[in-house]
């Protein structure tokens, strides 16, 4: 199967147009189904070093971002983004805060390369 784009009707009545494109995906990737895949390829890397590999990364991904770092992967960019509005320059961003309208979360932009790889 196949990523398939298909016409839905707007029904919220905003825009210019009374349609948008939808896409279907042919169907989901488990974590593990994608470990074995790339463990099933032509490498010297066993299934358990892949994994490790992926979870030495999420922890070093994690602790940048704890730090404020944006960070640029092989696979993409991880970008820390904030939200919410303030009355004053001063006044304190506490995301933590039930009712403050303030948000902090985490972007994952997918590498340029990969989706035009993917689009070819």
């Amino acid at each position: 199967m196949a990523l398939t784009i298909r016409a839905m009707r707007n029904n919220l009545g905003k825009g210019s147009s009374p349609y948008y494109a939808l896409a279907s995906w042919s169907g989901i990737v488990e974590p593990e189904d994608f470990i074995d895949r790339m463990a099933a390829m032509p490498t010297t890397l066993s299934k358990t070093d892949i994994v490790a590999v992926f979870q030495l990364a999420r922890e070093e991904l994690s602790g940048l971002l704890a730090e404020g770092y944006y960070v640029k992967t092989p696979l993409g960019s991880a970008i820390p983004r904030a939200s919410g509005k303030l009355a004053t320059e001063s006044e304190p961003f506490l995301p933590a805060r039930a009712g403050s309208g303030h948000d902090l979360r985490f972007d994952f932009k997918l590498d340029p390369a990969i989706s035009r790889d993917a689009l070819a």
